[in-house]
């Protein structure tokens, strides 16, 4: 756990930033008495920077649930800053702290004004001839983390035991934020029939498609099934046939990835969008870390509700698709 400070700001120093952000995530874990890590730095040998990240990152983890304990009020994170300060915390940093935070804290309709500060931050840092790239580059690292904190909380989520209602339902809540889709559905494999089932499915015209049945190695989710390979961007007419064009809106483009676990196939996830060309390869990224997640809840759902239901593990080639 400790090698996370200095593993970060590694990967940082290849980034030309125009301010230093590399010291202040190396050292956000040093500690005022010289008891932190990685370098045991002291009192003002720690660099300003990281003393201010500290305080901070502490009162967010205070305030914020997790898994072994519900988020502190803000005055309990309070107390716990002051009875560190001086020992963990620069006591000045505290003081400053306490005394602003107040006006610091985030409303809920805050998300775009933190978006725009961060830009204006960032455009007043640097020069002219290097504004645009970073100014992308800072918004790629800010969409990568919510990404990462969004499939965190669906792993969190989906690590309980569930009903298959539920873990779709928790997919649906948390892949909406980030996944670009109109209907959303997993396919149970029945080994029994060789075929994959619509067993969940949320979005315009779910009622429709429940049921559906594709046979393993046919159409496109059955494909994916069998070779255990993501698709994005297929017609999703060779799911449903005229079905997915008659619906509105029109049903134009697939991202669908298997379910496994262990290399034993779970199931299928497909997402279906009204837009052409709706998936790139961050999306398959997304769906691919999720599905693993996805996968295992099912497979708990399946064990607990039903312990006898097959499932297949991939021997050999795939079967080929005519």
């Amino acid at each position: 756990m400790k090698k996370h400070a200095g593993v970060g700001a590694d990967i940082l120093s290849s980034i030309d930033f125009p301010y230093p952000v590399v010291p202040i995530v190396r050292h956000h874990h040093e500690n005022w008495d010289g008891s932190g890590y990685p370098d045991g730095l002291k009192g003002l040998d720690i660099p300003l920077g990281a003393r201010i990240l500290s305080v901070v990152d502490c009162f967010d983890a205070l305030t914020s649930d997790r898994p072994y304990r519900p988020r502190l009020s803000d005055d309990e994170a309070i107390q716990i800053l002051n009875e560190r300060s001086g020992i963990m915390y620069d006591p000045t940093i505290v003081d400053i702290f306490v005394r602003v935070h107040d006006s610091l804290a985030p409303r809920d309709d805050a998300t775009d004004g933190r978006q725009e500060a961060l830009s204006a931050i960032t455009e007043s840092a640097q020069s002219p001839s290097s504004k645009a790239p970073t100014h992308v580059f800072l918004r790629d690292i800010s969409a990568s983390a919510e990404e990462t904190s969004i499939l965190r909380t669906l792993s969190r989520a989906l690590n309980t035991d569930l009903t298959l209602v539920e873990s779709g339902d928790s997919a649906v809540r948390h892949l909406k934020r980030i996944l670009p889709f109109s209907l959303f559905t997993l396919y149970l494999y029945d080994i029994q029939v060789d075929a994959l089932v619509v067993r969940y499915a949320s979005g315009e015209h779910s009622d429709m498609i429940k049921g559906t049945r594709v046979e393993l190695g046919q159409r496109l989710s059955g494909w994916v099934g069998a070779n255990h390979t993501t698709i994005l961007n297929s017609d999703p007419a060779l799911d449903f046939g005229d079905f997915a064009r008659q619906v509105e809106p029109n049903l134009r483009s697939c991202l669908s990835t298997p379910l496994l676990v262990e290399d034993r196939l779970v199931g299928v996830m497909s997402l279906y969008a009204s837009r052409s060309d709706a998936y790139d390869e961050d999306h398959r990224r997304i769906a691919e870390a999720a599905a693993r997640e996805i996968a295992r809840s099912l497979s708990r759902s399946i064990k607990t509700s039903a312990p006898n239901w097959p499932t297949r593990e991939r021997k050999g080639n795939p079967p080929s698709v005519h």
